[in-house]
């Protein structure tokens, strides 16, 4: 039963209450009390069993063990998600869950043990990657099997128990696509009773980039070493055209000029060059500005706009902006 308790939402906003409140305990005495909660925005889970204080849980957790109870005996649970909003709303749900009795701690439930689910879509950065799961039943322990395309299986342990869990990996390979499955098991004298496998959760790890490597399709500027502007293969083919075409455009009144001196373009001051009339271009034509170019370079008027907009956008069709 979905309820609002303190600090409920207005009328026409309405906030996710938990959902599926089960008991997934074996031990006399204990509850282990589970939900599902897909909604964003929470800040913590509260479980409060009859009169008891509420217990927070942490936001990123769907089950509380709660013990000092009476083994085989009927509880009323409450389990609320309190948002981050200004009066904290919160949505709750009401269960009636039962301790198992004295002398069936040992039991597991009826028919198959339930099977976990891969949280999905699982992030493909290879940053801190990793693989969640959760469930309705908490275990001992589980086993994540997993492969690249076309390779063979693997498996890691992962001892911590609950009904869900978060397994690191910081060896895969990136612009890899490699394939995932979980399944629960329960420590036993007799060996270890586990679930069926989780169906295979994939993703491609995100490949390893520079800071100034382009997008598919985009490629390096180049109009000098170290030009590192990202535009297409046309665009590189026509500013590296440009620069072998530069003595043609330049106009001739000094050698300086028809050669585009680099020395004198810097510094007028130096010995040769002062008496040498600045560099210009031909009519029609003017000088491009790219950054680090101490070379003239003529181009139209339409050029030099274009090399002046991508300059203004370094980072344009970058992979990392």
């Amino acid at each position: 039963m979905a309820l609002s308790g303190a600090g409920s939402a207005a009328a026409d906003e309405e906030f996710e209450p938990p959902s599926e409140i089960q008991n997934t305990g074996l031990t006399p005495g204990c509850l282990v009390v589970t939900w599902r909660h897909s909604s964003s925005g929470v800040f913590k889970f509260t479980v409060q069993v009859d009169d008891r204080p509420p217990i927070p849980v942490d936001p990123e957790r769907f089950d509380k063990e709660i013990c000092s109870l009476e083994p085989g005996t009927t509880y009323h649970v409450e389990v609320c998600a309190l948002f981050a909003t200004e009066n904290e709303d919160r949505a709750c749900t009401q269960a009636s869950l039962r301790t198992v009795d004295r002398g069936v701690g040992e039991m597991q439930p009826s028919g198959p043990l339930p099977i976990p689910t891969i949280d999905q879509p699982i992030p493909p950065s290879i940053k801190n990657f990793g693989v969640g799961w959760r469930g309705t039943y908490v275990y001992d322990y589980f086993i994540v099997n997993y492969r690249p395309e076309g390779g063979p299986v693997d498996h890691r342990k992962h001892d911590e128990d609950g009904s869900w869990g978060w397994q690191p990996f910081d060896w895969l390979t990136p612009g890899t696509k490699y394939y995932f499955s979980v399944r629960g098991c329960n420590s036993g004298i007799f060996g270890d009773p586990c679930s069926g496998w989780s169906p295979e959760a994939s993703v491609v790890i995100e490949p390893l980039y520079g800071p100034d490597t382009c997008k598919d399709g985009f490629v390096w500027r180049d109009a000098v070493p170290g030009d590192h502007i990202c535009v297409t293969p046309e665009r590189r083919q026509k500013v590296a055209d440009d620069f072998h075409t530069a003595k043609s455009r330049a106009a001739a009144q000094s050698p300086a000029a028809h050669l585009g001196d680099p020395r004198c373009i810097a510094n007028r001051t130096l010995p040769g060059c002062s008496s040498m009339a600045a560099p210009s271009c031909l009519e029609g034509f003017v000088p491009r500005a790219v950054p680090g170019e101490d070379v003239l370079v003529c181009v139209t008027p339409q050029e030099r706009d274009l090399i002046a907009q991508e300059n203004a956008n370094p980072k344009q069709n970058r992979v990392l902006q």
